[in-house]
């Protein structure tokens, strides 16, 4: 089988969990046998050889230039440019070939799109691992910040690029991709056949967090993830002061790359709060550096208001760290044990459960060991084979 992933959407220093996604599997696959192409403009080529993804062949849509240009002009390139890519790309026409967009952004979904067109015999899956069921999401998370107006002009632009990207899948999508049972049946309600969307899971690497080791410094709790509204980023420092309210000295270690606004805010809120000796901004860390941090934790922060899947909260389980979470429905059905879920946005009972768990030693190692057993079924050798056996069936 031949899979050609289109990721023109990979980009940055930090991996979002699509991207974790599509390199994991397409590391995997490759030791399956398969040939896997890879169509990236240079910054997702970086990121997939930071990751050390080998043996695949990497088919290269040559845009940094441009990026000086912003984001708009930016992304209408990598449609344009990603499109007439995949178009001068030549099948095999004797082997099975999957057509595997990584993201529903449509410098992947278009690209992907006339790429199954011009083969019909290729089958191609979309993947949708985030819906934006509202294009005012997240905007009131910020209040009148200069961020919250950058928030509100994008949401609706993706929004209405999602739909778009939607009514592509429905026209030519062999198999939809998401991560939960909800979005499945939202998805259902617009029109897309129920058969065609197969619910699929993230996974993590548990010998690589077997092998880490818990760094020298110690802190009571960690943050780690995109430093972005949707996260619930903003709510980290008025937790904490409650937290310090209690334990003075309570340390806190926040990981992840952000834009320089949301950061400069993060950084006003710290020291507004006097907790610049509480506090600890790492900023975008060494990949096993990040988690040896994690295990030198005593107790994992999630404050995301909207989460798809949750890659993050597999990995802080994989250090076996008790999670605080607000109350999502993928906690009941993705992460039923390993975690404490308080009421969206209900900062004091957020606080009061980081307090819980510091002072109650012997319960947080019970809901740690907990959830470092659940999330052995989410080990990538088992996901990347289930979601292979996914590919197999469209040619059945």
């Amino acid at each position: 089988m031949i899979i050609n992933i289109i990721a023109n959407t990979a980009q940055g220093p930090s991996l979002s969990g699509g991207d974790r996604i599509f390199i994991e599997n397409a590391r995997r696959w490759v030791r399956m046998g398969d040939k896997v192409n890879i169509f990236v403009w240079e910054e997702g080529y970086e990121m997939c050889r930071r990751c050390h993804l080998e043996n695949v062949h990497f088919h290269l849509i040559k845009i940094l230039k441009y990026k000086r240009l912003g984001f708009f002009l930016g992304y209408l390139l990598r449609i344009i440019k990603g499109s007439f890519r995949v178009l001068q790309f030549r099948f095999d026409e004797g082997q099975r070939n999957v057509i595997y967009s990584a993201s529903d952004f449509l410098p992947d979904v278009i690209p992907a799109f006339l790429m199954r067109l011009k083969n019909r015999k290729a089958k191609w899956v979309a993947s949708l691992l985030l819906i934006i069921k509202s294009p005012t999401i997240f905007s009131n998370l910020l209040g009148n910040s200069q961020i919250n107006f950058k928030v509100k002009i994008k949401n609706p632009f993706y929004y209405i690029s999602q739909k778009t990207s939607l009514f592509l899948i429905k026209l030519k999508a062999d198999a939809l991709w998401v991560l939960n049972r909800e979005d499945k049946e939202y998805l259902q309600k617009t029109g897309i056949n129920g058969e065609k969307i197969r619910v699929i899971n993230g996974g993590i690497d548990l010998q690589f967090f077997r092998s880490i080791q818990s760094s020298s410094e110690r802190y009571d709790a960690c943050f780690l993830g995109r430093l972005h509204p949707q996260k619930g980023v903003t709510d980290l420092a008025k937790i904490w002061e409650i937290v310090c309210q209690q334990r003075p000295g309570a340390r806190l270690a926040i990981i992840g790359a952000g834009t320089d606004e949301i950061i400069r805010l993060l950084k006003r809120q710290i020291a507004d709060l006097h907790l610049e000796q509480n506090i600890t901004l790492f900023g975008l860390v060494e990949h096993t550096r990040q988690f040896s941090i994690m295990k030198s934790a005593n107790v994992f922060l999630l404050p995301s208001y909207y989460e798809s899947w949750g890659l993050v909260a597999c990995e802080a389980l994989a250090c076996h760290l008790p999670i605080v979470a607000y109350d999502l429905s993928l906690s009941r059905d993705i992460f039923p044990k390993g975690m404490i879920t308080v009421p969206k946005g209900n900062i004091r009972k957020f606080a009061e459960s980081v307090i819980f768990l510091l002072n109650s030693k012997s319960i947080a190692n019970k809901i740690a060991a907990q959830g470092a057993d659940l999330v052995k079924k989410y080990d990538w050798d088992v996901v990347s084979r289930k979601n292979h056996s996914f590919l197999q069936e469209l040619f059945a």
